[in-house]
């Protein structure tokens, strides 16, 4: 009688532990904050990974991909951030909801053994030349990082003559 208790108990345990998370080519956790079975991974983490914007202010944090942006409200108790779907912090670290996220960005979610966030590469579809500018139109969204000699396109691929 007792056994099937404990069985069941061994088993919730086991699928609330964390778990890997592969975000883009980098490794991390997948946490579940109380024990609601929705995964969370580190903001900066996954921005990193990703090559996503990060915005982090008192209350709240953002991530971001062009044009679209997914904000979440900071609460530090685990089972408040899981019920409400807000980021949870976490010593110095805010960890945000994986699949409302990917839902928001257009990321792709699988989680089988552990969480594994992507990015469908972006690829150019159009150029168009101003005198003083250049238009590129890609098949997603992307953000832009100026550095030093030019403009990178994080996760995008594609070519124009000339």
């Amino acid at each position: 009688m007792r056994r099937p208790w404990l069985l069941w108990l061994l088993s919730l345990a086991l699928a609330q532990a964390p778990k890997p998370l592969q975000v883009g080519a980098l490794q991390g956790e997948a946490l579940y904050p109380g024990g609601s079975g929705v995964s969370y991974g580190e903001a900066r983490l996954v921005a990193q990974g990703l090559g996503l914007s990060l915005w982090q202010g008192e209350g709240a944090v953002a991530l971001g991909l062009g044009s679209r942006q997914r904000t979440f409200p900071i609460v530090k108790e685990e089972a408040r951030a899981a019920q409400t779907g807000a980021a949870w912090q976490r010593g110095d670290k805010v960890y945000v909801p994986l699949r409302p996220l990917a839902e928001a960005l257009g990321l792709e979610y699988r989680a089988e053994v552990g969480v594994r966030l992507t990015l469908p590469w972006a690829r150019l579809l159009q150029v168009e030349r101003a005198p003083d500018r250049l238009r590129l139109r890609f098949s997603r969204e992307v953000n832009a990082v100026v550095q030093a000699g030019g403009v990178l396109f994080p996760l995008a691929q594609g070519e124009e003559p000339g």
